[in-house]
């Protein structure tokens, strides 16, 4: 069986089964042959982010796709609804395939560049060896059998000195891949070099530890002008850019040359800004989410850690831009968004940057960690970055987290702002109390939902 036929067979298999997308790991649409087999593979994909069919309509996937009924029809014509393993089986197939053509091809090309100038490209020489690791079938799991300590006991598990580390003291976990996320132009880069420095330096930031580590930041998006003043503005010295203007350019994550960033110093801090500019593909794709995040812990697991900037919309400060898979796919989420003075509320103001205004950081719509507290900032390019803001009255912070813990216990959410006023603590507007409330959750006090989906608050711990 040719690769063609082995790549039909496949999409047929995955029409009739949608879920196998889930069970073969970096399945994506560059497995399959640009064309009529890549559309295909791209409409399964977005029906099954969309539906979770069992299994996928042959109508709706000609209309997505643009392809003929005739063709789609033929993919599943005498297939029959695959077990997993022989799905993985013939995706390993595909895949030892597509890099045995391009390993020839590779191969006669450095062959040629050597005869006539004695020269050998490294990274080229590199990409062969990495092809022949897959032809071999290194680590693609060929054996039949599973290899002895992939499947641990829960004792074994609590017996492994491994434990929950920080870069930034509660806000960045070590080895771990997280996605900050805030609109455009918010001063997610300011913020980010800064995150940078103090990591590169092993000094605290924003008052919080860090652990020194490498840093590596690869810039896609701002112009080098930008980069090399605002690394003069906040003295950064010992920080590695990778920057577009470098005489080789960082590979966009859904290339071959991504396994490049392989080869960083152990153990870094790896900086990508920012996740759109970070691949060619439609950022809107599940896809394409998919391919990248798979390919960031693929980093991670090699002990790096990993933080991609990422835009959200104009008109929402916490709804990201494309496909929601980046939030899901991230381990850790932290949201810098601007609010407003006072009541310390989010804003959707739409309009133009306000250099001196409010903003929040900490973690956002997902975390594997621990909750960080939020932490206020305003935006000084002048004088150097972002800078501590005063904190929401930690008095009445201080005083609704004793009530909690006390007589407090087990009220729900009306009867807890009602004590507030009859005590004269916090804001008076009712909205305003429960963001205060929501900021305090799970760092002053927690909340579960009570009868008739009252809100019951607890203290933590």
């Amino acid at each position: 069986m040719n690769g063609a036929e082995l790549e039909r067979e496949a999409l047929g298999q995955l029409i009739l089964a949608p879920q196998l997308l889930e069970s073969c790991e970096d399945l994506g649409p560059e497995l399959f042959e640009e064309g009529e087999n890549r559309r295909a593979f791209l409409g399964v994909a977005a029906i099954w982010e969309d539906l979770r069919a069992e299994s996928v309509d042959l109508g709706i996937l000609a209309h997505l796709t643009n392809l003929s009924p005739t063709f789609i029809s033929s993919l599943v014509d005498g297939n029959l609804r695959p077990k997993p393993e022989e799905f993985g089986w013939r995706i390993d197939r595909i895949r030892k395939r597509r890099a045995a053509a391009e390993l020839l091809r590779l191969n006669a090309d450095e062959g040629h560049r050597y005869l006539s100038t004695d020269e050998i490209d490294p990274e080229r020489l590199g990409r062969i060896q990495g092809l022949w690791e897959i032809v071999a079938g290194k680590g693609n799991g060929d054996g039949l059998g599973i290899p002895a300590g992939c499947l641990k006991t829960g004792a074994e598990l609590q017996a492994l000195d491994v434990r929950v580390e920080y870069r930034v003291e509660r806000l960045l976990p070590a080895r771990c891949l997280t996605l900050l996320y805030g609109r455009s132009g918010i001063g997610k880069t300011w913020l980010s070099l800064m995150i940078a420095k103090a990591v590169q330096e092993g000094r605290p930031l924003f008052g919080m530890n860090t652990t020194v580590c490498p840093v590596v930041y690869v810039d896609y998006e701002n112009p080098l002008g930008v980069v090399v003043d605002r690394a003069r503005r906040l003295d950064i010295r010992d920080v590695r850019f990778w920057h577009l203007s470098a005489e080789m350019p960082p590979p966009k994550l859904d290339g071959p040359k991504w396994v490049l960033f392989k080869r960083l110093p152990a153990g870094s801090l790896i900086v990508f800004d920012t996740s759109r500019a970070s691949h060619e593909m439609d950022e809107n794709d599940s896809a394409a989410a998919a391919l990248v995040m798979g390919r960031l812990k693929e980093l991670r697991e090699l002990g790096h850690d990993i933080l991609l900037l990422h835009h959200t919309t104009k008109a929402d400060d916490q709804s990201s831009k494309g496909s929601t898979g980046w939030y899901d796919l991230a381990d850790h989420t932290l949201s810098f968004c601007r609010v407003r003075r006072g009541s310390f509320e989010e804003t959707d103001d739409g309009g133009a940057f306000d250099p001196g205004g409010l903003l929040s950081l900490g973690a956002g719509k997902k975390t594997r960690f621990e909750p960080s507290p939020k932490i206020y900032l305003t935006l000084d390019p002048a004088g150097g970055g972002l800078v501590p803001a005063e904190s929401p009255d930690r008095s009445v912070t201080d005083a609704l987290a004793e009530y909690i813990a006390g007589a407090g216990c087990g009220r729900n959410q009306s009867e807890i702002i009602d004590w507030a006023r009859e005590a004269g603590i916090g804001p008076r507007m009712r909205g305003s109390f429960i963001s205060l409330l929501n900021r305090g959750e799970g760092t002053y006090w927690r909340s579960h939902k009570g009868l008739r989906g009252a809100k019951i608050y607890e203290p933590v711990g």
